[in-house]
């Protein structure tokens, strides 16, 4: 989801690679115990995570990750830092996968997690959708890719309060 830039956002907005956004995280949460936001880029978690989104990350433990949740880690293939929904489960280990993708992205350990997206801001609202009760069912859906053909199947059939109210978070 996350391109090798990330925009931490601060007092200041400044640009790290992935590699320094990384150990901000780490250091924020281990040290203080605080959030790290930043803005998301890409859009392989569309439509509940957008392109230009806030996402608030925090620091959790093996036990608090369950299907659904969305998790911030390094990459296994390209070590970049990525933003996807754990599918399925291991002990500690987990499926990732994007909600807006064919393909898996493959198993991480859980040390390669950096934290757990929290909340999403988008236009300055907080965006409940994707991250409730409901992560469980597109997790499932995402797993066997049916997610996204689902969404268009039925996008057409909402009325257009709901669709606007969705699309706008």
């Amino acid at each position: 989801m996350f391109s090798n830039r990330l925009k931490y956002l601060g007092k200041t907005s400044r640009k790290y690679h992935a590699q320094q956004a990384i150990r901000g995280i780490n250091g924020r949460s281990a040290e203080k115990g605080k959030a790290f936001r930043f803005q998301a880029s890409g859009f392989s978690m569309a439509p509940f995570i957008k392109d230009g989104d806030i996402l608030t990350l925090v620091d959790l433990n093996y036990r608090q990750i369950r299907i659904g949740i969305v998790l911030a880690f390094y990459h296994p293939q390209n070590s970049k830092l990525t933003v996807h929904r754990v599918v399925t489960r291991n002990g500690k280990t987990y499926l990732m996968k994007p909600d807006n993708g064919m393909n898996a992205d493959g198993w991480i350990n859980h040390e390669e997690v950096i934290g757990m997206v929290h909340s999403v801001e988008r236009g300055g609202t907080m965006i409940k959708f994707g991250l409730g009760w409901e992560k469980w069912l597109i997790a499932h859906l995402s797993r066997w890719n049916a997610l996204m053909p689902i969404i268009r199947v039925f996008w057409p059939l909402l009325p257009q309060s709901i669709r606007q109210k969705l699309k706008d978070g």
